[in-house]
């Protein structure tokens, strides 16, 4: 082929204020007119897990094992008479030790006088525990309290090898107090269903006695 007055004319070259070199980096910065600029990166949003935990509530009969080997300290109150009925359905009197304080006092309203001190209510409690088959147990049917006064009120019975025992329904009564650092019983009392029903008779008794109280004045001073 001929080239005939042919000549390689260059291309006009752009202004410097036009020129952009144009480098791009799939993940973190641009080459703009000799300038880095940092490309924005995503921030990814982190999400806390969430932990479900499902509470249930406890049964209302004692359970029988051992009482847990936890101070009465870090217990509440409804918690430490929980483990005080396990250690007697368990006749494990080291551990009801624990959470008698040594100034306690028990009423068994089935005695004529109150057990007072650590060492007597211990021996009342001997006394019974002595007494009472392992087939023998006692089960709360209700259980109440105030955490702010340190008060349990108990509804319960006793059960022989899981049925009811006859008259042995009762409520009891305690008081808290930390001793110490531990949280011990520092009251008690315990009202149990008598065997002998009066009824209507109980009713009249205690309606002749609000009439001699009435009479005769001076009975106030014996009752």
């Amino acid at each position: 082929m001929l080239l005939i007055n042919s000549r390689i004319i260059p291309l006009p070259s752009p202004p410097p204020t036009l020129l952009h070199l144009h480098k791009t980096t799939p993940c973190s910065t641009k080459l703009l007119a000799n300038k880095f600029i940092p490309c924005k990166r995503r921030k990814r949003k982190w999400m806390p897990h969430t932990l479900m935990i499902k509470v249930s509530s406890s049964s209302s009969a004692v359970e029988n094992h051992p009482p847990a080997t936890v101070s009465p300290g870090s217990q509440g109150a409804v918690e430490v008479i929980r483990s005080f009925y396990a250690g007697i359905n368990s006749h494990d009197l080291a551990s009801v030790e624990l959470f008698i304080a040594e100034k306690c006092v028990y009423e068994d309203l089935m005695f004529p006088r109150p057990f007072v001190g650590r060492k007597a209510f211990l021996e009342a409690y001997k006394s019974f525990v002595d007494s009472m088959s392992m087939d023998l147990k006692l089960v709360i049917d209700d259980i109440a309290s105030n955490e702010e006064s340190s008060t349990v009120g108990v509804a319960w019975h006793f059960e022989w090898k899981g049925k009811v025992f006859p008259y042995s329904k009762g409520c009891s009564f305690y008081r808290l107090q930390m001793v110490d650092g531990i949280r011990q019983i520092i009251y008690g009392r315990d009202v149990v269903e008598p065997s002998i029903k009066l009824g209507e008779a109980g009713l009249a008794a205690m309606k002749g006695v609000m009439w001699l109280l009435q009479q005769f004045p001076q009975l106030e001073d014996q009752l």
